[in-house]
C-alpha cells in the first residue's frame, strides 16, 4: 500500500500538517524534525517532491479576502468597501482563483490557520484582529509566511505590494481645474492623518501654486478618529471656528475637498448656513463614492475606478504566478474628472467681495 501523509505522520508521532510543513520547508518546523520528515518520506518511497509542487500549485490559486467589519459593514449609504469586497471575490473567480474570506472577528491562530493554504493574502482596508495592531499582525505574518504574497488595495501598509489611484496626479488634476475655472481664493478641508489625503492635498497645493503664485489656500484640516461622532464633532468645530471668525470678503470662492464623505460633510454644512452651491461657494471632491453622484446637485470631483484597482490586483497575482515576490511596489491608477455641477467659472458666480447676501448669512 502506498504510503501517505498520515501514514508518515503516526509513524513520526506528528500531525499531518507538521509533515506537510516539513515538506515546503515552512519556518515553524525545525531542522531536525524536517530531517527526521524527509528521512521517513524516503524510506518509505514517498514521493514527496511531486507531492510538494501540488501542493504550491494548489497554494497559488487560493487567495485570502481580508476586509475589517469597520469598513465592510459600515453604515454610510453606497458603501465602497462593500463594492471592493464585492468586485475583489467576482473578478478573482473569473482569473480562476478561489477566494478565501477571512473572517476580521477570528482569533489570531485560526487567522493563520487559514493563510497556511493560500499562496496570497489580498488586504481590503485596515489590517487589525482582536488584539492585534495591524503593524505586529502584519510582521507576524511576515514572519509565519515568508513567501506569501501580500496586496493591499486602497491600504497604507508598508512592505507589501499596495495598489492605489494616483493621489497626488489626481491634486495636480483638480488644481488645474480650479485655475481654468479662475478661483484665486480655495479652501482645503481635510482629515490630515491619513497619507493618500496628504497626497492630494500636496498635488493640488503644489499645483495651484505653481499656475497662480498669488492664489491663497486656507488649510482647514482635523484628525480622523474610529468613533464616526468624535470626528464628525470635529470636523463641526473646524468649520464653525473658520467661519464663524471671517467676514464674507475673507472667504474663499472654492472649496476643496480630497475626501469623499467629507465632500458630503461639507455641503450639508453649507445648506445648513443657507448658502446656495454654486451660486456662493463652488465645491470640488475627490472620490469615487457613488453617494456624491446621487446628490443635488451633482459633486464635482476626481474619481477613481474600483474596478479598475481590483483588475490590476487580480492582474499582479496573475502574473506573479510562480516567480518571486517583490515586496514594496506601489501600482497606481490613473484618475478621471467628473465635470458635476457644484463648481462653476468665478465670474458666474454671484459673490462678491461685500456681497448683502453673504453679509446675511454670516
Amino acid at each position: 500500500m502506498k504510503p501517505s501523509l498520515r501514514t508518515i505522520a503516526e509513524s513520526l508521532n506528528v500531525s499531518a500538517m507538521t509533515v506537510t510543513r516539513a515538506l515546503n520547508s515552512h519556518p515553524s518546523v525545525s531542522a531536525a524534525t524536517r530531517r527526521r520528515v524527509i528521512s521517513k518520506v524516503k524510506e518509505l518511497g514517498y514521493d514527496y517532491k511531486t507531492r510538494s509542487r501540488a501542493i504550491r500549485s494548489d497554494r497559488e490559486k487560493n487567495v485570502a479576502v481580508f476586509c475589517s467589519d469597520l469598513k465592510l459593514y459600515d453604515d454610510n449609504l453606497c458603501n465602497c468597501f462593500m463594492r471592493l469586497h464585492y468586485l475583489a471575490l467576482k473578478r478573482l473567480k473569473s482569473a480562476g482563483f478561489q477566494s478565501r474570506q477571512l473572517d476580521p472577528a477570528d482569533d489570531a491562530e485560526k487567522f493563520f490557520q487559514q493563510l497556511e493554504e493560500c499562496g496570497a493574502l489580498m488586504i481590503l482596508g485596515p489590517l487589525v484582529l482582536p488584539g492585534w495592531t495591524g503593524a505586529a499582525l502584519l510582521a507576524e505574518i511576515r514572519r509565519r509566511f515568508p513567501e506569501l504574497k501580500i496586496l493591499s488595495i486602497l491600504g497604507e501598509d508598508n512592505d507589501v505590494t499596495s495598489i492605489v489611484p494616483d493621489d497626488y496626479s489626481g491634486g495636480v488634476l483638480a488644481a488645474r481645474k480650479a485655475f481654468e475655472a479662475g478661483h484665486r481664493h480655495v479652501g482645503v478641508f481635510t482629515k490630515i492623518n491619513e497619507r493618500s489625503y496628504r497626497k492630494r492635498f500636496r498635488g493640488f497645493a503644489g499645483e495651484l501654486l505653481r499656475l497662480s503664485p498669488e492664489t491663497r489656500i486656507d488649510r482647514l484640516f482635523f484628525e480622523n478618529d474610529e468613533n464616526r461622532a468624535c470626528e464628525d464633532r470635529r470636523r463641526l468645530e473646524v468649520l464653525d471656528r473658520y467661519f464663524d471668525g471671517r467676514s464674507p470678503a475673507e472667504l474663499p470662492t472654492l472649496f476643496f475637498c480630497p475626501n469623499g464623505y467629507v465632500t458630503a460633510f461639507l455641503l450639508d454644512y453649507l445648506h445648513g448656513r443657507g448658502c446656495k452651491i454654486p451660486e456662493d461657494f463652488c465645491v470640488f471632491g475627490y472620490d469615487n463614492l457613488e453617494i456624491l453622484s446621487l446628490r443635488t446637485p451633482e459633486v464635482t470631483r476626481i474619481y477613481f475606478d474600483l474596478k479598475t484597482l481590483v483588475a490590476n490586483a487580480v492582474l499582479t497575482l496573475g502574473l506573479q504566478a510562480g516567480q518571486p515576490y517583490f515586496r514594496n511596489t506601489v501600482i497606481v491608477s490613473p484618475n478621471e474628472f467628473v465635470p458635476g455641477k457644484t463648481m462653476i467659472p468665478r465670474e458666474r458666480m454671484r459673490r462678491e467681495p461685500r456681497s448683502s447676501m453673504l453679509q446675511k448669512i454670516f
